[in-house]
């Protein structure tokens, strides 16, 4: 198959997502695989498949509907243990995200990955994390 077809097929998967999560009458279909497709997705939009990152926004913010603290528990595990320094809390009294979520040892214990199982790629592209994070915040 060629490489643009398979993408094609790729960006339509993570489109049907955003629909089927987005819509109250099919999203059952979901609710058992709910935490492995958050992680898959996440796992997706925070690689270096810059060609699939803005279908899996759109279906992250779907997901987001079913289930937002899992969306951003699983987006900000990565973002804060990469951006340790930066605060989006402006009260000092607050505990900061990256204390609360301690950075992973390694890239495997990221939390999309353990959501998502064992065929997760860990090849988190720091770019694209602070892109995708952004772009969930504004949706």
């Amino acid at each position: 198959m060629a490489e643009i077809s398979s993408q094609k097929i790729q960006i339509a998967v993570l489109d049907m997502i955003a629909a089927i999560s987005s819509n109250k009458r099919s999203v059952v279909a979901l609710e058992s695989v709910l935490k492995k497709v958050c992680g898959l997705v996440v796992g997706i939009a925070y690689s270096s498949l810059t060609g699939l990152q803005e279908a899996a926004i759109r279906a992250l913010a779907g997901l987001a509907c079913m289930d937002a603290d899992l969306v951003w528990l699983l987006l900000a595990n990565v973002y804060y243990s990469l951006n340790q320094r930066e605060s989006l809390l402006p009260d000092q009294d607050l505990a900061l995200v990256s204390d609360l979520l301690p950075p992973p040892v390694s890239s495997r214990e990221y939390l999309f990955v353990q959501y998502g199982g064992e065929g997760v790629k860990c090849d988190v592209d720091p770019s694209s994390v602070h892109y995708v994070f952004r772009r969930m915040h504004g949706v």
